[in-house]
């Protein structure tokens, strides 16, 4: 089951693809494929497609009464076995949701001044290794720089290293 806050006014279209295949999603709120069908009006969808024992990468994609659509949401990827993992925390070093510079200043904590590293109990790295290769060191804090003043977004998928 998939949980969200939702907004009134919105539906949600749900959407999947196997984790270890990097193609396309599948709308999977609507197994029919009715594009006209507005989606889920809660704040929660149950997958009942799941195998049990694959791993998935869902997404959201908000729809207004207009019919306009959001962009889509940050991918969350679950192991149908139960193991969760919230991959948009990478770079979100003090967990409030946003890539501030309150989050570069502890990055730089961390880096040079032998801070403790923050870990997430839901990802198999910590939030300050945004390039997913065990270390938080000079490399990530270029990439938290550009998420900050650049609207990039974490190279690295901690998830998938599960």
């Amino acid at each position: 089951t998939l949980t969200w806050t939702a907004a009134p006014g919105l539906t949600y279209h749900v959407y999947r693809r196997d984790a270890p295949n990097n193609g396309l999603y599948r709308r999977i709120d609507d197994p029919t494929g009715n594009i006209a069908n507005p989606g889920v009006a809660g704040p929660s969808f149950t997958d009942t497609t799941s195998d049990g024992t694959s791993e998935y990468v869902y997404l959201l994609i908000a729809e207004d009464e207009s019919g306009n659509y959001s962009a889509h949401s940050a991918p969350l990827t679950v192991d149908a076995s139960g193991t969760v993992c919230e991959c948009a925390a990478q770079g979100d070093i003090d967990g409030d949701g946003q890539y501030t510079s309150v989050d570069m200043n502890e990055m730089i904590s961390i880096i040079f001044f032998n801070v403790p590293d923050v870990q997430d109990s839901a990802c198999p790295t910590s939030r300050s290794d945004l390039d997913c290769d065990g270390i938080a060191d000079s490399v990530d804090l270029n990439l938290i720089i550009a998420l900050l003043f650049f609207n990039g977004s974490p190279p690295c998928n901690p998830c998938t290293t599960m």
